[in-house]
């Protein structure tokens, strides 16, 4: 009896064993499963933070919220990384008020219905100044009723291709200024052209007139 209790304690003992280690193995799938969600979030911001060189780039977990910012995306603004809030209303707060009405609604639609974007919006500096941004986002981690989970994207400043574009448009308008100030010149000389050629034709034909005359009346 002693060796069949023994027995059974060893069995017990090795299905205790058994089950510790098939929960371990459990906890050690799921910590894999954990760790190759963020290997591949971190991987993704990789790529990102590549092509986005200088720029600055957030990540969106659309279902908590939670929101990421790169340090670049602070710097490019005057700010240390970090020293505002990685919250949705930092970006809406910073954004020139004329482009808040616009632009907002804009990429919640985007994002809401997992669609790509590029936007162009003016966000205030740590110095109070405005910098135009080029905004471009996309959606991931789609589910199977299309809903998209979390959303990545970059910042560009192009605030020098926008004063560029600025000073060539007041080049052109002062052209365009230009060439209207000389066509109406041109137009009011002509204008002045055509009432002296009339009048000299008017003389003309009253001096042609007169010389008929004459001659009518040497005639007789």
């Amino acid at each position: 009896m002693q060796n069949i209790n023994k027995t059974k304690e060893e069995l017990l003992k090795e299905v205790s064993d058994l089950k510790t280690r098939l929960g371990d193995l459990e906890k050690f799938g799921v910590e894999r499963k954990n760790l190759e969600k963020k290997l591949k979030k971190t991987h993704e911001r990789m790529e990102l933070a590549m092509d986005a060189g200088e720029h600055g780039f957030w990540d969106w977990n659309l279902d908590t919220d939670d929101l990421y910012f790169s340090p670049r995306y602070f710097t490019m603004l005057g700010y240390e990384p970090g020293e505002l809030p990685m919250k949705l209303e930092t970006w809406a707060n910073l954004m020139h008020p004329d482009d808040q009405k616009i632009i907002i609604p804009k990429v919640e639609n985007y994002v809401k219905n997992s669609q790509a974007y590029e936007v162009e919006f003016r966000l205030k500096t740590k110095g109070g100044n405005w910098k135009w941004i080029s905004g471009r986002g996309k959606s991931y981690e789609k589910d199977n009723d299309g809903i998209s989970h979390r959303a990545v994207g970059v910042h560009v400043d192009i605030t020098e291709r926008k004063q560029a574009e600025e000073e060539l448009k007041k080049h052109r308008d002062h052209l365009e200024e230009l060439v209207k100030e000389r066509t109406e010149e041109v137009n009011e000389k002509n204008k002045k052209l055509s009432s002296q050629m009339k009048i000299f034709v008017g003389r003309e034909l009253k001096i042609r007139d007169l010389e008929s005359k004459i001659r009518t009346l040497e005639k007789k």
